[in-house]
């Protein structure tokens, strides 16, 4: 089976699952749900640059948090790769990587995959629920489970930004400083905090 088959295969069978989710194809290898509540959720089918094989990367983003270079978001210009939050799909949750041949079985077990454990992953991500409870308490010793792909500096950034989002100044200003202590050589995440805490005075 080609490559392009197989996208082509792989991609229907998700998005007859994932249609009724609101997603939508905006490259032929990019599934995207955009939320009335800010949350914007992404499936990468990423192509093995040397062998026939794929691997299913997840992001979280939020449409209020401008992509690299100061980008508005907009459903059809985001990528996996320019979420805040990324993961990537394994069959077994132990693993940080995994990649498919192409195949029949594989399609299927992708599908599964995505049905049973990709919107669950996103879920975490809605602002109502798990990741809006974090507070400033718990990046004290270590950057939370739900936020453990990111640095301690960028975990903090996204948390400001969001409370401050939601105007939970005091939050957002904890976090700002809690990242500026973290943030070492991270110049650019250090710049931001800063300018969230001007924001906040």
């Amino acid at each position: 089976m080609t490559y392009t088959i197989f996208r082509k295969s792989l991609t229907q069978k998700i998005l007859e699952y994932l249609e009724p989710f609101d997603f939508l194809m905006t490259a032929s290898d990019i599934l995207v749900r955009r939320k009335s509540t800010h949350e914007i959720n992404c499936i990468w089918i990423q192509k093995h640059s040397s062998k026939p094989m794929v691997c299913i990367n997840l992001g979280a983003h939020y449409d209020f948090i401008p992509l690299v270079g100061n980008r508005v978001v907009e459903i059809n210009n985001i990528e996996q790769q320019d979420c805040e939050i990324k993961h990537r799909l394994t069959p077994n949750e132990l693993q940080n990587d995994y990649w498919w041949t192409f195949g029949t079985s594989e399609i299927k077990e992708i599908t599964n995959l995505i049905m049973h454990r990709a919107l669950p992953y996103f879920e975490r991500y809605d602002l109502k629920g798990e990741i809006g409870s974090i507070n400033p308490k718990d990046c004290l010793e270590k950057v939370p489970d739900l936020l453990s792909d990111m640095t301690k500096v960028r975990a903090c950034l996204l948390m400001s930004r969001i409370y401050e989002e939601y105007s939970e100044t005091s939050f957002a200003a904890e976090f700002a400083r809690l990242g500026i202590e973290s943030a070492g050589m991270a110049v650019g995440p250090k710049k931001e905090l800063r300018e969230i805490l001007k924001r906040l005075e």
